[in-house]
């Protein structure tokens, strides 16, 4: 959530400035931190409301993705029992490695959480529920040692 939040409220801002006056950046921070908390925190009770529902959800954990996209793919394919084709892994694969190219070529966006007057302990509280409902379910430590 924390490096979330910085690229959040820097797209919100860039997106808005396009079409409307900018508005004091603690001020987009504090909405869109309050909002973005506030849809997840309803999403979570959504789910924890409806057990019965909990075979069509497939939790993804972002560190996987990021490390092993193709794995977390497969992983999503298995569990809704889906078949994969070695073909589309390797379109994947092919794919994943164009954009890497692509992303090493470009200038990367640089945003920080304070430039929002935000702080990590207060990103983290926001999102407390959810991070705690993430790690439940994959197993991910580091969902929760982002806090630390």
């Amino acid at each position: 959530p924390v490096e979330f939040m910085g690229s959040w409220c820097s797209l919100v801002e860039r997106f808005r400035s396009d079409i409307s006056e900018p508005r004091p950046r603690r001020e987009l921070s504090t909405e869109q931190l309050k909002a973005m908390s506030r849809m997840l925190d309803r999403a979570v009770g959504f789910r924890r409301s409806h057990p019965e529902l909990e075979h069509r959800w497939h939790d993804v954990s972002f560190y996987d993705l990021v490390s092993n996209p193709i794995a977390v793919v497969v992983g999503i394919y298995r569990h809704f029992g889906w078949s994969m084709e070695p073909e589309s892994i390797e379109a994947m694969k092919a794919w994943f490695w164009r954009q890497e190219e692509q992303r090493r070529a470009e200038t990367r966006h640089k945003y920080d959480i304070a430039d929002y007057g935000l702080t990590r302990d207060k990103v983290n509280a926001a999102f407390a529920d959810y991070r705690e409902f993430v790690a439940s379910r994959v197993g991910s430590a580091l969902v929760l040692d982002e806090a630390r």
